[in-house]
């Protein structure tokens, strides 16, 4: 699941390809999913908050702006909740279950927040 403003994009792969569940014909940029995968991976904690937060609500993250989930090869799955921005402009943000609360920098959390646009093959107009 990718994280939209509106309904959660549902992506699954099966083998080199990328497959948009709500819309199998919709032709899926395997290089932008790459992309965010990538972004989401790599994406780093600027502060840590709290290690071991009793609930998301003290956090307001019971209500997120968005969560991102991935399911792994071998099953797991990895939910990253993102709250609304704080004053400082960076999101409180954690991952299921992990109980740390920590901070990602705007840019960050903008980028792991995409359309659906953002990964449909880009198509020419003749």
């Amino acid at each position: 699941m990718v994280p939209t403003a509106g309904e959660p994009l549902e992506f699954v792969k099966k083998g080199d390809a990328w497959t948009y569940l709500p819309d199998p014909y919709l032709q899926v940029d395997a290089a932008k999913v790459r992309q965010w995968l990538i972004s989401l991976a790599t994406a780093k904690a600027v502060r840590y908050v709290s290690h071991d937060a009793a609930s998301l609500a003290e956090a307001g993250l019971d209500q997120p702006r968005y969560q991102a989930e991935v399911t792994l090869e071998d099953g797991r799955t990895i939910r990253l909740i993102v709250g609304e921005p704080a004053d400082s402009g960076r999101h409180l943000a954690t991952v299921a279950g992990t109980g740390a609360i920590f901070e990602l920098a705007a840019p960050t959390a903008a980028q792991l927040q995409r359309p659906l646009t953002f990964f449909k093959v880009a198509t020419v107009n003749k």
